[in-house]
């Protein structure tokens, strides 16, 4: 038999979007101040900071901060659109709504090996502005930047393991998917959430990814040598932040040991 209907209070339609835009408001107050202070840890901290570094860097590459290259702006587009996804990522994540901030690090992650691509073949870069766009499908989807990055003799910087798992954790639909950080205490949460191993997920894998691109933005950029050490240091400096502990390869394990051990505590 279904259950009654609870008497239990909800809003009413016309304050929905007010009431859930003013808890995702304060789950962003909660994890700016627990991450300022330290409460989510040294670490956290650091690699949050860093990105605030990272991407004002990235940004400046964008906008010709370094002077203007002339020509239609294809990579300073394309770093532009990285910039852009990075701060979507971390913006939904401090709003709560980890899920969501996944989808655009995955988006993240395609965009970032496509720079490897270009970077270590210029060739490639050409080839993907002429094709048509079933052509630049076929030969430029994720699979195939892979395997022609690997081509190369160099590495993707999001590998095909962490690249299904953010697919699976952010974009597609699956048993696991519908509930990973939406329902990670048992219950089921509507909109915005706090999760402190969400935020960690989603900030450690960004500095992972934003450092590795650091390193070789300028040379995707062809800069004077000082800028392209100065840029190389500071991905070097973020990468450094990460760790290996939390990773989109191992988080559906982190959340098990985290329900199990609330089940112990309880």
């Amino acid at each position: 038999m279904q259950d009654e209907p609870t008497n239990k209070p909800f809003v009413h339609k016309n304050e929905f979007f007010r009431n859930e835009f003013s808890i995702e408001d304060n789950v962003e107050a909660l994890t700016e101040s627990l991450c300022q202070d330290g409460q989510l840890g040294r670490r956290a901290r650091d690699i949050y900071h860093s990105l605030d570094g990272a991407l004002l860097s990235l940004a400046q590459l964008a906008s010709c901060h370094w002077g203007c290259r002339g020509g239609e702006h294809i990579q300073e587009n394309l770093v532009r659109r990285l910039v852009n996804y990075s701060l979507a990522s971390i913006r939904l994540a401090k709003l709560g709504l980890y899920d969501e901030s996944l989808a655009m690090l995955r988006s993240l992650a395609e965009l970032a090996n496509l720079l490897v691509l270009f970077t270590v073949n210029p060739q490639t870069l050409p080839e993907w502005l002429e094709l048509s766009p079933k052509e630049r499908w076929e030969k430029f989807r994720a699979k195939s930047v892979e395997a022609r990055i690997i081509e190369t003799g160099n590495l993707p910087i999001v590998d095909r393991d962490t690249y299904r798992k953010l697919c699976a954790l952010g974009v597609h639909v699956s048993p696991v998917s519908i509930k990973t950080s939406h329902q990670f205490d048992g219950s089921i949460h509507v909109g915005g959430n706090f999760s402190v191993s969400a935020f960690l997920l989603i900030i450690n894998e960004l500095s992972i990814v934003l450092g590795a691109i650091l390193k070789l933005s300028g040379h995707l950029f062809a800069l004077e040598q000082p800028a392209v050490e100065l840029l190389t240091k500071r991905g070097a400096e973020l990468e450094g932040t990460a760790t290996s502990w939390i990773r989109a390869k191992n988080y559906e394990e982190i959340l098990v040991e985290f329900q199990s051990s609330r089940s112990s505590a309880n």
